[in-house]
């Protein structure tokens, strides 16, 4: 009886681990494929959030008789404008208040470590040849109006970008380089000037690797 209990019980262990070597492989194949889907549901979400402030620049610029917003605004001759940014600008047309910093349509789920700037945080940053700086010294004339865009569907107006609120791609050969994080599958995520959002493979080239049609209003 003794013999029996010692042999049923060694059976019962080798049950055991075959079970854990099962449970271990499975999770080894599966465990990768997870984290592939969760990440192509953070990189939709990000796409949908680039849609969502695509459709309040159309909206504003409509308000604005094709103007759009600036990337930053510091014009200390108007108080309700100083240090206010894009986002700022498009918030109403979202439905964002001011008051509330951490607004999901700013942030891709991927970007982990949020950027904080002018009160908001965001994992986004502005073409700076789109969505003009104005400062005391800039006038309306000097805004980009919508309809003079050239290339609307191949202009890229927001893309995803860390530590900056807006991306200067003909200021510094390396800015867009250091700024643009490619957070999905060696890619970002890019709102386009008609509307449209796309995915683009890493490295995002300025204006010096000749894509002008990327950056710039009429190049």
């Amino acid at each position: 009886m003794e013999k029996t209990d010692r042999k049923k019980l060694a059976f019962t262990l080798i049950e055991l681990l075959i079970v854990i070597s099962i449970i271990a492989i499975l999770a080894g194949i599966l465990l990768p494929a997870l984290k592939k889907a969760k990440d192509k549901v953070n990189e939709i979400n990000c796409r949908n959030n680039l849609k969502q402030i695509a459709s309040a620049v159309i909206m504003y610029q409509n308000d604005f008789n094709g103007f759009l917003p600036c990337s930053r605004a510091t014009r200390t001759s108007d108080p309700a404008m100083y240090y206010k940014s894009f986002y700022d600008q498009i918030q109403e047309y979202l439905g964002c208040k001011s008051t509330i910093p951490d607004f999901g349509v700013f942030q891709c789920k991927s970007n982990k470590d949020k950027f904080y700037y002018l009160g908001r945080y965001t994992s986004y940053g502005a073409n700076h040849q789109v969505f003009f700086y104005a400062s005391n010294t800039s006038y309306p004339s000097s805004f980009v109006q919508y309809h003079k865009l050239l290339y609307p569907s191949e202009l890229a107006g927001i893309i995803e970008a860390d530590g900056t609120l807006f991306i200067n791609p003909a200021y510094n050969a390396e800015l867009t380089v250091n700024n643009v994080n490619p957070r999905h599958g060696g890619g970002v995520n890019i709102m386009y000037m008609d509307g449209h959002t796309g995915w683009r493979k890493a490295p995002v080239p300025n204006t010096y690797g000749g894509e002008r049609k990327l950056w710039l209003p009429n190049p």
